[in-house]
């Protein structure tokens, strides 16, 4: 169980690394390509993600100590709060993943991609705030640098649901890169949708 996050690290970077390079999130961290137009874009996107792995993991009261260590409310309010500030209709189409609300490996999975983006959140905050970006509305980045700092816990409370309930690894890492592949394409149709509006 020990190997589990280690097996997610090494078995998701592919899809990790595509993600990163899909508009918009390859705008993030770049000056001359990002723009208040890109950066709600991202908001939309991500905020179709969290408000999908939300209503998969809540229900599930096995996982409660999970949500514990994603705070749902919370993340999902402050994402709100930012695009409401932004004064910008959200165009992100309706996320969709393989992922069972009764199946552990696929919340932990679910779990891992949440808890993961808050790693780079702490790096994105300070950049937003540092290069000229302040007049943006951060309250999202803010509360996730905050998960970010709860990694730790949350690897132990997660390989401890995962031998509790001998989760099959390989399907927990199937559903985290499902996670990945679908906000690709939530960014994709995204991009679509808004240049048919635009």
């Amino acid at each position: 169980m020990e190997n589990l996050f280690t097996s997610l690290k090494q078995n998701t970077v592919d899809s990790h690394q595509l993600l990163e390079t899909t508009a918009p999130f390859n705008t993030m961290l770049k000056p001359g390509l990002f723009s208040q137009q890109s950066y709600t874009a991202n908001l939309s996107i991500l905020a179709s993600f969290h408000e999908y792995v939300a209503v998969k993991i809540e229900p599930n009261s096995e996982a409660r100590a999970l949500t514990d260590y994603l705070q749902p409310e919370l993340t999902l309010g402050t994402i709100k709060q930012d695009l409401q500030q932004l004064a910008v209709p959200s165009f992100a189409p309706p996320f969709t993943a393989p992922i069972d609300s009764h199946n552990m490996a696929d919340l932990i999975g679910a779990s891992y991609v949440w808890m993961g983006s808050s790693m780079g959140a702490k790096m994105l905050h300070r950049w937003l705030n540092q290069q000229g970006y302040a007049h943006l509305p951060c309250a999202y980045y803010a509360h996730m640098s905050s998960l970010g700092r709860q990694w730790r816990d949350y690897q132990q409370c997660a390989l401890a649901l995962a031998a509790s309930h001998t989760i099959d690894h390989q399907r927990c890492i199937a559903s985290a890169n499902g996670l990945f592949e679908a906000l690709i394409e939530c960014a994709r149709q995204y991009s679509a949708r808004t240049q048919n509006i635009l």
